[in-house]
């Protein structure tokens, strides 16, 4: 067999390790999994900021990825940005914004309702793993998706 040939199975035989399915949540359900850990990335206020100011915006963001679970879903990747929407709806982080300046300083409950209301049902996308899928797997997706990158 050759050289390549061992590459492409070892390939699909690793990938074998990660079934999942992509789906979308609303914001609302979202922070309904989130769970503080210890070993979490605390945001600072401007990047939490930033984050919100660009849910709001509708830009488009990277997906959470969460595993099945029998209680539900864990959290693999996305608890600092569940973290920063649980804190703008609380009225615990005021918004220090880039693009709408009329929001600097202000909060969730600044919003008009129906503005607050679409807040919460805005779909975000959710890399769903198989329950199946192995912890060695998960910390892999995990470290691979905290890699910095420069813009």
């Amino acid at each position: 067999m050759r050289k390549s040939e061992k590459i492409e199975m070892q390939i699909r035989q690793e990938s074998k390790k990660c079934l999942y399915r992509t789906t979308e949540m609303p914001i609302e359900d979202i922070i309904s999994f989130y769970n503080e850990t210890r070993f979490q990335k605390k945001w600072d206020n401007n990047k939490k900021s930033l984050y919100i100011e660009s849910l709001l915006l509708s830009y488009p963001l990277r997906s959470f990825i969460f595993v099945e679970s029998n209680e539900g879903y864990l959290i693999v990747d996305g608890n600092e940005r569940i973290n920063s929407i649980i804190e703008f709806i609380n009225g615990d982080l005021l918004l220090n914004v880039k693009k709408i300046s009329k929001l600097k300083g202000l909060g969730y409950k600044n919003l008009i309702l129906s503005r607050q209301r679409n807040f919460l049902r805005k779909s975000i996308r959710i890399t769903v793993l198989n329950e199946s899928t192995d912890d060695k797997t998960i910390k892999y997706i995990y470290s691979s998706c905290n890699i910095q990158l420069i813009v």
